[in-house]
């Protein structure tokens, strides 16, 4: 076999010009010359291989944007705001006074917040014996926690409790915030029907805002 030098392509021995390109092949005397890959060949072969990289690597960053975009949105977000407590939502949320809530609201028929406040706590029921009483009320009504952390809301410590429940064949997942502030217990509930990840953003941006005035 002989190698073009023009493209490098592999040819029969004898060949006058290149099957690929159509470039002349000269005849030479030393036929190990030939025989021999020209520089060029490899040099071509490495830039190719640095366009194909460069072009992997190009679509690997628009992905990781535009999951970006997926999971922080460019919904635009509102305010409400009362006597007793004050934070950003995603809009599209309808939120509206509820019985023994401070607020309660839902969003397009799948996503639900309701946020209830206890006010007087004992000196015994610390956050973190409010804590277990939840997850034990919780689990025997046939809930599943999934996990649980501390985490900080409105500059206090708090507990995050994610959990899954079934109830006469349809499952919805749970997302619950405690907070003890004022010596009062704030319980903020989101609850869907969909997965928890759906609802994130609008969770995260009520959560990371909340003022309580109480």
């Amino acid at each position: 076999m002989i190698y073009c030098p023009e493209c490098g392509a592999e040819n029969p021995d004898g060949s006058s010009f290149c099957q690929k390109c159509g470039a002349n092949i000269p005849v030479m005397e030393n036929s190990k010359e030939s025989k021999t890959p020209p520089e060029n060949f490899w040099m071509k072969q490495t830039r190719n291989g640095k366009i194909l990289i460069g072009t992997v690597f190009l679509c690997f960053i628009t992905s990781i944007v535009i999951l970006s975009l997926i999971y922080t949105g460019t919904t635009s977000t509102s305010h409400y705001e009362d006597e007793n407590l004050a934070f950003d939502y995603i809009s599209g949320w309808k939120l509206s006074k509820g019985s023994n809530m401070l607020v309660e609201g839902s969003y397009n028929y799948a996503g639900v917040i309701k946020f209830n406040a206890e006010k007087n706590l004992t000196n015994n029921r610390t956050l973190e014996v409010l804590k277990d009483e939840y997850i034990s009320e919780i689990t025997s009504k046939g809930c599943r926690v999934t996990s649980e952390k501390p985490i900080t809301v409105d500059g206090v410590s708090a507990y995050e409790i994610n959990s899954i429940t079934n109830q006469n064949g349809e499952s919805s997942q749970q997302r619950k915030i405690l907070l003890v502030k004022n010596n009062s217990l704030y319980g903020l509930l989101f609850t869907t029907e969909a997965d928890l990840i759906s609802y994130r953003r609008s969770m995260d941006t009520i959560i990371n805002s909340i003022h309580i005035k109480l």
